[in-house]
């Protein structure tokens, strides 16, 4: 294993005891302010320490999530597509990385359409004209999702 396979797999494993970690302290909040001795002020001040402790865990999960992303960058497996109105086989278009769901879009679907495929992650391109048009597939980075454009080239 690389050194930055091993890095993202680190960084994967931080990520999930943090959201577990963040799971707990939501347990324990939940647990302390159902109890009858809530108006207790050293369980209010656990209270009020746990829900500063869960903001700073939320805030820090979707660190590494991003971190993460950016380790995995979202990719398709096909440069481009070339069609022929002759033969007219529609082509699918696997996406992997970044964060699912992807969407996926013609921009001029007087060209080409593009639909989801039967499996999470693909999509049916199918050629209507002659002409070119591109399919972008994005995905669910947030705040700014990652995207690839795939040019779709379509002959007689």
């Amino acid at each position: 294993m690389g050194q930055d396979a091993e890095v993202l797999s680190d960084a994967q494993q931080i990520a999930s005891d943090v959201a577990s970690i963040k799971t707990d302290v939501q347990q324990a909040i939940t647990l302390l302010q159902g109890s009858n001795s809530q108006s207790d002020p050293q369980v209010a001040a656990a209270i009020k320490l746990l829900q500063g402790a869960h903001g700073d865990l939320a805030t820090t999960d979707a660190s590494l999530k991003a971190a993460v992303t950016a380790a995995t960058p979202l990719a398709v497996d096909q440069k481009s597509l070339a069609f022929s109105l002759v033969a007219n086989a529609p082509a699918t278009l696997t996406a992997t990385g970044g964060v699912g769901p992807y969407s996926a879009a013609s921009d001029n679907a007087a060209i080409a359409t593009v639909a989801p495929g039967p499996t999470l992650g693909t999509f049916v391109v199918t050629a209507l004209a002659v002409g070119t048009c591109n399919v972008t597939i994005s995905d669910a980075t947030t705040p700014t999702p990652q995207s690839v454009v795939v040019p779709v080239s379509v002959g007689q």
